[in-house]
């Protein structure tokens, strides 16, 4: 099959490449694998975008019904230009901001797909055409929901083995990341919206891994085996960051003296912020990862210093103690 040459807007190219980056699909020699991700795209959204098309003509023909009387032609007509307008205008920032070709080459997973797209589900409009608005609808959804489109065969696997009560055998798609099998408590998204973190307990200890990094799931014949102690720590993971693992020491709250600066600075930096759990003057405390709050606060200086634990207030003095050498002995270049 020939490639297919697809216009976008540059708003949707852009999205499209941060999703390739984003979700790790590279080639072999680093750069993003375009094609890969795009016959991904379409593969394990076309029939979803059919349906979710199909639906709101019916739903468009619906409301026809209550206010015009048409023969059966006509409205047929009518509802395809209301939905093709609401479609255009809805990418109306995408146009204004010029257009990207772009090329699919059907692979040896998608060819049979497309086929049946090109035969069976467009009417009208030519494949490119389609396509365009596949990508256009996908865009415009969260980027943990468009991760779960990606990976949508792992992801709908791992909410089966939940609802079969099975354990799972995982391999990764890093080189070096070793398989391993374990049962999945849950998968859940981070409040940023960004991606998906798949908790299990291996071998009695808990583990978090993304969405995105897992090549294949198989269900195995062993029922779900997850301890108090590790549904504790999930829940707790859960409640503060999904993104970051917990362990013992990470409960111990975390106390952190906050100067007028370090109050503004924490107001206006969102991503992957911890939440207050309670405030003592100008001694704000923190629950939640460890590593978190470390990695969030290490950007405030002397803003925002921690107080308690100990061995986490080293860190962060290491941390900066090895930069201002760094930078010390940079200074002659």
């Amino acid at each position: 099959m020939e490639k297919i040459r697809i216009s976008v807007s540059s708003y949707t190219y852009d999205i499209l490449l941060k999703d390739m980056d984003s979700f790790e699909i590279y080639k072999s020699n680093g750069e993003v694998n375009r094609n890969e991700f795009l016959n991904r795209l379409i593969v394990n959204y076309a029939d979803e975008y059919s349906l979710m098309s199909k639906h709101q003509l019916k739903m468009i023909e619906k409301s026809i019904d209550k206010h015009i009387e048409m023969d059966e032609y006509d409205k047929i007509n009518l509802t395809n230009d209301i939905l093709g307008t609401i479609r255009e205008e809805f990418s109306v920032r995408n146009i204004d901001e010029g257009s990207v070709i772009i090329s699919l080459k059907p692979t040896k997973e998608s060819s049979a797909i497309i086929d049946y797209i090109i035969n069976e589900q467009i009417e009208n409009q030519s494949i490119s055409s389609f396509f365009r608005q596949i990508f256009d609808s996908y865009v415009n959804m969260t980027q943990n929901i468009r991760e779960r489109i990606i990976f949508k065969e792992q992801y709908n696997a791992l909410l089966k083995s939940i609802d079969k009560n099975k354990q799972v055998f995982i391999t990764l798609r890093s080189e070096n990341g070793k398989p391993f099998t374990g049962s999945l408590y849950c998968v859940k998204d981070n409040k940023e919206e960004m991606f998906n973190y798949c908790l299990f307990e291996v071998n009695n200890e808990p583990q978090t891994v993304r969405l995105c990094r897992i090549k294949s799931v198989k269900i195995i014949n062993e029922s779900l085996q997850i301890s108090e102690r590790t549904i504790s720590l999930f829940d707790f993971q859960i409640e503060y960051s999904p993104a970051y693992p917990i362990s013992e020491k990470d409960l111990e709250v975390v106390k952190i003296r906050m100067d007028e600066t370090g109050v503004r600075m924490y107001k206006r930096t969102f991503l992957y912020r911890p939440k207050i759990y309670k405030i003592e003057g100008d001694v704000y405390h923190f629950k939640g990862s460890h590593l978190q709050i470390f990695n969030y606060f290490k950007r405030f200086g002397r803003n925002a210093i921690i107080i308690s634990p100990t061995y986490l207030k080293m860190k962060m003095e290491n941390y900066y103690r090895d930069s201002y050498f760094v930078y010390k002995k940079s200074k002659g270049e």
